[in-house]
């Protein structure tokens, strides 16, 4: 109720020439709840269909909202009832709507928006399950598929950050989290997030995905780390796909790993200044030893017993 009387005002305020004018009247003429003072709003400009569906498929946005062009898919794949959404047709439903929107800036300098109310998002966001499934679907649909890989490391920032929270809301975590190129490409903290409301469901994953810390990892560390969790999990499946990505596999790909203990010392386990050129495991005194050629810096020795190991020139 508190925002629905400054919106009314505000409304009153742009359209002075359309409305009401003494108090009786403009109280009497007052809706009373908040889809009617939009719906008020947007009758007087027209058609009010696609910039209420508009509206609707931004109150299913996460975070700080969705930037234009992933926008105008899930109006199409799930809002508009008659299909296709044209760019410009979304554009001018978007400028109607702009004074119940927020936006900001992502890291890419795209204009993300969502409503800018918590109000306004609980009012508009109506439906089920089906249609959080129709809007993972859509954001699932954006991203091309490579060799039968669907490929996320090209995905919108929004993607890495939100499509896993639109997983849980359609019921298709597992799913999801069975990708494994999402694990290598989406944010972190995301997947830990998901992780813990998936819950049993996705314990072997959770087993891989936590055995180290990613969060600092670029996706190309993450991948490394994860092989190797994979590996030592006895999970040889999600190793071969971490191992397979759309664009060709990694240089390194381990096969076997000696134990099944699964620490976040793993993350610190060899640290060289520069790229490592060859590379040699023995066992030492009852120890496991690894022996490098480091580019620029010659053979480096690593004791693996330690935490941290030890670097000995050679």
């Amino acid at each position: 109720a508190f925002l629905l009387a400054p919106l009314y005002s505000q409304y009153l305020q742009r359209r002075s020439s359309e409305g009401p004018t003494d108090s009786t009247a403009i109280l009497t003429a007052m809706p009373t709840t908040l889809p009617a003072v939009v719906d008020l709003d947007l009758r007087a400009d027209g058609d009010p269909v696609l910039p209420w569906e508009l509206l609707s498929c931004l109150a299913w946005t996460k975070g700080s909202g969705a930037p234009l062009h992933l926008i105008q898919r899930l109006l199409s794949s799930a809002f508009h009832i008659d299909g296709e959404v044209g760019l410009s047709d979304t554009i001018a439903a978007l400028d109607r709507v702009r004074f119940y929107l927020r936006s900001t800036v992502d890291e890419l300098g795209q204009t993300v928006y969502r409503p800018f109310h918590q109000s306004i998002i609980d009012q508009l966001r109506t439906g089920d399950i089906v249609t959080a499934t129709a809007v993972l679907t859509g954001l699932v649909a954006e991203r091309p598929v490579i060799n039968g890989i669907r490929t996320w490391e090209s995905a919108d920032p929004y993607l890495k950050t939100h499509v896993l929270a639109h997983a849980l809301d359609a019921d298709r975590i597992v799913e999801l989290l069975a990708d494994a190129e999402l694990l290598v490409h989406a944010e972190p903290e995301a997947v830990i997030v998901a992780l813990a409301a998936a819950g049993d469901r996705a314990r072997e994953t959770a087993l891989v995905y936590r055995a180290t810390s990613l969060e600092d990892q670029d996706p190309v560390a993450r991948r490394d780390l994860l092989m190797l969790n994979a590996r030592r999990a006895n999970q040889s499946a999600l190793a071969v796909r971490l191992a397979r990505p759309p664009h060709g596999g990694p240089l390194w790909t381990p096969e076997w790993a000696t134990s099944a203990q699964l620490s976040r010392a793993l993350v610190n386990t060899i640290r060289t200044e520069a790229p490592v050129k060859a590379l040699a495991c023995a066992l030492v005194d009852g120890g496991p030893l690894v022996v490098a050629e480091v580019a620029g810096y010659g053979l480096q020795r690593f004791d693996l017993r330690v935490t941290l190991p030890e670097l000995a020139d050679i």
